[in-house]
């Protein structure tokens, strides 16, 4: 049986320069100052449409912060020939997309909640006391 190269992996050769990190600083620097900056707004207002669109831009923080590391890496790696960093971007690829998934999920159940009227954790009990 033949074995397909496929589509689904492709090796991508990542050539890092200075600009390129230069950017994703400034990048970073414009998305902690509105995610810290819509988080303030949404706790003060209690609006959680808003601390979805703060979480969303602190999730560009985290892309920013593994695109500055993972860059920074693969150039170390080429630097000092230590071939094996070719792969840090793509695992710290990976760590974001984790991170966004956990955060991602617990807005979700929140926000749920909210729409289900779900009982906070131990009202219940404070009720049948009284």
């Amino acid at each position: 049986m033949k074995r397909s190269n496929g589509c689904f992996f492709k090796s991508v050769h990542i050539q890092p320069s200075l600009s390129a990190i230069l950017i994703l600083c400034v990048a970073l620097l414009i998305d902690v100052t509105r995610a810290r900056k819509l988080a303030h707004v949404a706790r003060r207002y209690s609006s959680e449409a808003l601390e979805a669109d703060a979480l969303h831009f602190s999730t560009d923080v985290w892309s920013t912060i593994r695109g500055d590391c993972g860059i920074g890496l693969v150039w170390a790696g080429e630097t000092w020939n230590m071939p094996w960093l070719i792969y840090a971007d793509a695992i710290a690829g990976l760590a974001v997309a984790a991170v966004i998934l956990w955060v991602g999920s617990r807005l979700g159940m929140r926000t749920l909640d909210a729409l289900l009227d779900a009982v906070p954790r131990g009202l219940q009990d404070q009720i049948a006391n009284a």
